[in-house]
């Protein structure tokens, strides 16, 4: 007789294993050891960046891990039913996040830190390319066109700012300085091509000129200098109203853009501001008066000529000599006005009083 095939194994009931609790609310090593991370990096992201850490950094951190992460583990713990292990799973998670968090605004105020030290090597360096055209202006040494290489540095280092930079307001702002410097030097450029023609063509040394066509051609040479002073001082006079239309159009606020035209009129300095001005503004008169003075010998073509003896011109009539020494005297103020100016702008502390 066959046996009855076995019985399938009784097996005992199983019940899971009651979780760990505890009288009170305990934190796990590695819960201690996050915690204590994240009070330190919350309060490095609180910091300057080039300063230690100090104590209202070490308390506010402190402070913040205590009510963000502590009191959240121990509700959790509490809401468990006091299972040791949700109040130190919610320290962790929590921990991780702060570590996360503070972690990138470390990254960005380091960000911030070296832009803002990008941006004061370009006023350092603009500072610095100030000082030396004064000083080389006042040992007459100056290089008009050494001062527009410099100038265009400058201002390919702005133009790389305002690309680099995270925020749109500086963005916007370092954009429109930088087209600002280009147009200018587009004017300065003009005024100064148009100057050098100007020095090497026109005489007022009447002997030199050895006919009146010869006179007709310096005159030439005038109105294009005449202009170029004339929108230098123009482009100038207009800065605030350029500034604002231009930031404007780059989406700034009128506060900003008032903040940035009064930093920029601030730079320039009020009196400094007015003299550039006063000095493109002589530089267009005194190509007008000398217009007129080479216009009288034009007009005078053989009714005048040079004394060896006394070295003057002598005319026909006392009129026109009057008319002539007239002129020749404004022509001299004008010089002298605009060697005075100069001098102003390129001596340090001379329009503190002006």
């Amino acid at each position: 007789m066959d046996l009855p095939p076995p019985l399938p194994p009784i097996n005992e009931p199983r019940h899971k294993p009651e979780p760990a609790r505890t009288k009170s609310f305990k934190l796990h090593p590695v819960s201690i050891v996050l915690l204590a991370i994240s009070i330190i990096i919350a309060g490095a992201a609180k910091m300057n960046t080039d300063a230690p850490l100090g104590a209202a950094e070490t308390v506010g951190a402190i402070i913040g891990a205590f009510i963000f992460i502590y009191m959240p583990g121990w509700l959790a713990w509490r809401l468990s039913k006091k299972r040791a292990g949700a109040g130190n799973l919610a320290v962790c998670l929590l921990s991780g996040l702060f570590i996360a968090g503070n972690s990138l605004i470390i990254f960005g105020n380091w960000t911030r830190s070296q832009q803002i030290q990008k941006a004061d090597a370009i006023y350092q360096k603009a500072q610095s390319f100030r000082d030396s055209t004064m000083e080389a202006v006042r040992n007459g040494e100056n290089n008009p066109r050494e001062i527009l290489a410099n100038m265009d540095e400058i201002t390919s280092d702005i133009e790389q700012y305002g690309t680099e930079t995270k925020s749109e307001t500086e963005a916007t702002t370092y954009k429109v300085m930088g087209k600002f410097l280009r147009d200018l030097q587009a004017k300065l450029n003009e005024f100064i091509t148009a100057n050098e023609r100007f020095t090497e063509g026109v005489y007022f040394d009447a002997k030199k000129y050895e006919s009146s066509e010869q006179i007709a051609e310096a005159r030439s040479l005038i109105p294009a200098y005449e202009q170029a002073a004339r929108e230098v001082a123009t482009f100038y006079t207009d800065i605030p109203s350029y500034l604002e239309q231009r930031l404007s159009l780059g989406g700034l606020s009128a506060s900003q853009i008032q903040s940035i035209q009064q930093s920029t009129m601030q730079e320039m300095g009020e009196n400094r501001y007015r003299l550039i001005i006063q000095l493109y503004r002589t530089h267009t008169e005194y190509a007008a008066s000398t217009d007129k003075f080479l216009k009288l010998l034009e007009d005078n073509w053989g009714k005048w000529a040079y004394d060896v003896e006394s070295e003057t011109l002598l005319f026909d009539d006392d009129d026109t000599l009057a008319i002539y020494r007239q002129r020749l005297d404004r022509l001299i103020h004008l010089e002298d006005k605009a060697a005075e100016i100069t001098q102003a702008l390129s001596t340090p502390g001379a329009l503190d009083s002006k």
